[in-house]
């Protein structure tokens, strides 16, 4: 959706360009704007100042030590003011001061940093899930979204491809534009153009800390908010346009249209909405009525609109809006009804889905060029009661619109370039109507380049998505185009070293999917490979035989496994007096020894007095004080089980479950060697105990 206006201010001409987020494949809508300061709403505190270009200056003096040192104007006399040293101070400090400063060529570096920091900065107003959240709810009160945009312009100070060939067209009749549209592809310079080109990183970083600093400074006052990503930089290209002086503004709407923050411009030259589809569903809604509602909010009285062909349901919602708000709306032509002196229009755009966008940026233009040159011109509405759209008459194009048609380029979209051996075809395709629309060139582009390659040719797809879009349902539609190969990467925003990119980006990978680092324990890789599904099968098998064959009520099947216990616990928590560097418990000793435990727990949850190895050379029965009634021990050297302290084990055993040879019971236990000596089998045998071993290193997990 496109926004195109014009904004006079002390003889200066201010246009601003909302932005592209609807790619021109045109899915969820294109729409465009004129705005007027004729009838644009006063902006106070940004007249501009001649000579000047700013509200405040910055002065540059020497330093010690050969070092830079700025000056900042206080709001009383010069007497007051404040002196920064170096870099960082001037990154901390001269947020929203930046704007007359001019750097030397040692400063250079300044200008890297301070930019670097822009941008690190920007990247904190992301919008993440929580934010997303609060956008939702912010949504069931749309006045609430408004309402928060007109407060964030006052704190700051200031009260898709049809967007491409629209700008072009009219950037060669000579006026000076400024375009705002989004996303960026690589750098978000990208989003603010003058002149068809990003702003550069000295008036960026210049106009961020103007916006930011002024923000920054009221947000106490206001809760602590601060605007959201695409809300700031929404704030930001409107401040731009108006300190740049631009003729006219072509703006893309953000998501939707009625309540998306570049929509606080009331009143518009013109409007345009491109072909609509499904996308961003939790925002707008689930089906292409609720989604044409949205769009047909940026619909101002009296303000001419047009919109491209589109399904019939959305059609009667964007009519019936038009008809509500009063606004004169009409369907664009075909491209081919356009009439020219050199046969058909030729298109800067590859693709049969730029046509309709070609069409509706012809519309726009030619409707602003008319308001600008016969201001008293009148659109009056085209018959509301009529039960369609009126059909907008074509025109003969001008040279200047052919040549502007045509020499449109848009980065990311139906794009062909060559670097080596390798063809990259991009395009930025984000719903399932823009993804067809895109197999369909691709299809087409790539057989055509294939037929002109001298050799073999391997088609690789690089894939990347971003949000919640369904990206399985968009790679069924690339199945057609028989990629070799597939890679898919992260999403990770501008590459900047000081800003840790890969590192913010494993953080929020992390997040998403509940991950977590930690240190692993060193693993054998007879654990690491013992529970698999052989393993596994043998002992189901063995159960089974076994079974079938004593038929095991559960209070006969036993479960049986060692653990370790510690002679000496850690003392609870006790109440002292604040300053003490050291509080003390008494124990039976300061550090405690590590003591075997053998447990056996039936199927009903059952279990026999336990067995403990302790460390020792020569077993004492008080080491059992305080143990459960029953309970057994035995010492070992090392405090471990071994065979001769398994046969006292068992012999305990069999005592406490009462079995024999016509009372049988099972014992599930791990294979470890001191368990399978002749002498513990022999001894099971001969009482009535029937072993059943787990696979090594599976008992926890079975």
């Amino acid at each position: 959706m496109v926004c195109m206006s014009r904004v006079w201010q002390r003889g200066c001409v201010f246009a601003a360009r909302l932005r592209r987020k609807d790619w021109t494949c045109g899915l969820a809508g294109l729409s465009a704007r004129l705005y007027s300061t004729r009838t644009a709403p006063h902006i106070p505190g940004m007249e501009y100042q001649e000579g000047s270009g700013t509200m405040n200056s910055v002065k540059h003096c020497p330093g010690r030590k050969g070092r830079q040192q700025y000056v900042r104007p206080s709001e009383g006399t010069e007497a007051e003011d404040a002196l920064y040293c170096g870099p960082v101070e001037v990154c901390q400090e001269l947020r929203g001061e930046f704007s007359k400063f001019q750097l030397p060529d040692e400063e250079e570096s300044l200008l890297s940093l301070l930019y670097q920091d822009a941008v690190c900065t920007l990247n904190t107003l992301q919008t993440n899930a929580s934010a997303l959240e609060q956008v939702r709810r912010e949504r069931s009160n749309p006045q609430l979204q408004l309402q928060a945009m007109r407060g964030y312009l006052e704190r700051a100070g200031l009260t898709g491809s049809t967007c491409a060939f629209t700008e072009q067209i009219l950037r060669s009749y000579g006026f000076r534009t400024g375009f705002y549209s989004s996303p960026h592809l690589v750098q978000v310079r990208e989003r603010i153009q003058i002149n068809g080109q990003p702003i550069g990183k000295e008036l960026f970083t210049k106009y961020f800390w103007q916006v930011y600093g002024r923000l920054d400074e009221t947000k106490d006052a206001h809760g602590g908010t601060m605007p959201a990503y695409f809300r700031f930089l929404t704030i930001l290209a409107f401040h731009v346009f108006l300190q740049e002086k631009v003729d006219l503004a072509v703006i893309e709407v953000g998501i939707g249209g009625a309540y998306d923050c570049t929509n606080i411009i009331r009143g518009p030259w013109v409007c345009g909405i491109s072909s609509l589809g499904i996308d961003h569903t939790q925002i707008l809604g689930d089906s292409i009525e609720k989604i044409a509602w949205q769009k047909g909010g940026i619909f101002k009285p009296g303000v001419p609109a047009f919109t491209v062909k589109q399904p019939e349901n959305a059609m009667a919602v964007l009519r019936d809006r038009a008809k509500e708000i009063r606004c004169p709306l009409w369907v664009c032509p075909e491209l081919g009804d356009y009439q020219t002196d050199s046969g058909a229009l030729r298109l800067g755009l590859a693709g049969q889905h730029q046509h309709s966008n070609a069409s509706l940026a012809l519309q726009l233009s030619h409707t602003w060029l008319q308001k600008r040159c016969v201001p008293d011109k009148s659109f009056s509405s085209p018959g509301f009661e009529s039960t369609g759209v009126p059909q907008a008459s074509s025109f003969k194009p001008s040279p200047i619109m052919v040549k502007g048609l045509a020499d449109t380029e848009w980065p990311g979209r139906n794009q062909t370039v060559k670097h080596g051996a390798v063809t990259y075809f991009l395009d930025g395709a984000h719903t399932m109507r823009s993804m067809q629309a895109c197999v369909q060139w691709f299809k087409e582009t790539a057989a055509q380049h294939e037929r002109n390659a001298s050799g073999p040719v391997a088609r690789v797809l690089l894939f990347n998505a971003t949000g919640e879009r369904d990206s399985a349902a968009m790679l069924k539609l690339l199945v057609p185009c028989q990629f070799d190969f597939a890679v898919f990467c992260p999403n990770i925003t501008e590459a900047i070293a000081s800003c840790n990119a890969g590192r913010d980006w494993f953080a929020a990978f992390k997040a998403r999917y509940q991950l977590s680092c930690r240190t692993p324990q060193a693993t054998s890789l007879g654990r690491a490979t013992a529970f698999n599904r052989h393993n596994v099968g043998v002992f189901f098998d063995n159960l089974s035989k076994v079974m079938d064959r004593y038929n095991f009520p559960p209070h006969k099947i036993y479960n049986m496994d060692e653990t370790g216990v510690t002679t000496v616990q850690t003392p609870k928590q006790i109440v002292t007096e604040k300053g003490k560097k050291q509080v003390g418990s008494v124990t039976s000793a300061e550090r405690g020894e590590l003591v075997t435990v053998a447990c056996a727990v039936n199927a009903t949850g059952n279990a026999i007095p336990p067995m403990f190895v302790f460390p020792r050379v020569r077993f004492k029965e008080q080491f059992l004080n305080g143990s459960p009634a029953g309970s057994v021990g035995y010492s070992t050297r090392s405090g471990w089980m071994n065979e001769e302290a398994f046969i006292v084990f068992m012999e305990h055993f069999i005592r406490q479950t009462n079995c024999s040879t016509d009372h049988p019971v099972l014992l599930i236990l791990d294979n470890h060697e001191s368990h399978i000596s002749l002498k513990a089998v022999t001894t099971a045998k001969e009482n009535g105990v029937v072993m059943l071993t787990l696979p090594p290193h599976t008992a926890c997990n079975l």
